[in-house]
């Protein structure tokens, strides 16, 4: 498949040249090798090909070019291509930055710290460190409250076993439940926010990070 524009050959299927990055709308064929004139000397077999029995031995066939994967698709694609031929990805050789980050340290910090991982990538990761902040500051300040709460409807209900009133032990165990009920909220919140980390880590690609804060 040869690209309309500039007229390079691109993999057959490709939606983009691997060169300019156009739009293979429309296919253009390859020249027909059979119409091309023989070598003086030479004669032409059933397959249209040169012998070159006449001539020496045939040319070295060409050398296949390397493949790799493209950074953005993770399709495959011939070494050396401007533009993913899949995707249209720019494939320009990533130069880091005076900020640049590691992914290593990325993830690391998200598996021993959770949300604090984004204070490393903080000008790109803001919006998330201080969501994951913000609602784990508020149930800490909820689970507070539900236990003073709780400690308050405790000592009025006889603790002691100086007094003794079904209405103030009845309150008592709603201020359990909801105490209970606040520590489950913020473990399954700790938890959600910590697999969050993890996986928005990993999931980063590697010019992110080699060109953070740009990336």
């Amino acid at each position: 498949m040869f690209c309309g524009d500039c007229g390079t050959e691109s993999l057959s299927g490709s939606t983009f040249c691997s060169e300019c990055g156009n739009p293979l709308e429309t296919e253009v064929p390859a020249p027909d090798a059979s119409t091309s004139a023989a070598p003086t000397g030479g004669v032409h077999d059933i397959l249209g090909a040169p012998a070159y029995a006449t001539l020496g031995a045939a040319p070295s066939a060409p050398a296949v070019a390397p493949w790799a994967r493209c950074w953005h698709c993770g399709n495959t694609i011939a070494a050396g291509s401007a533009r993913c031929p899949h995707c249209g990805a720019l494939l320009q050789a990533v130069v880091p930055t005076a900020l640049a980050k590691s992914k290593t340290t990325a993830i690391l910090l998200a598996v021993f710290l959770g949300p604090w991982t984004w204070l490393y990538t903080y000008q790109r990761d803001a919006k998330k460190f201080w969501i994951a902040l913000g609602t784990s500051f508020g149930l800490i300040l909820l689970l507070i409250i539900a236990g003073a709460a709780f400690s308050s409807s405790v000592s009025s209900c006889g603790a002691d076993g100086s007094t003794f009133s079904s209405s103030s032990c009845s309150v008592s165990a709603g201020g359990l439940g909801f105490l209970g009920a606040v520590w489950v909220l913020s473990g399954i919140s700790g938890f959600g926010f910590w697999i969050w980390a993890v996986i928005d880590s990993a999931t980063k690609s590697d010019p992110f990070y080699m060109r953070y804060p740009n990336g």
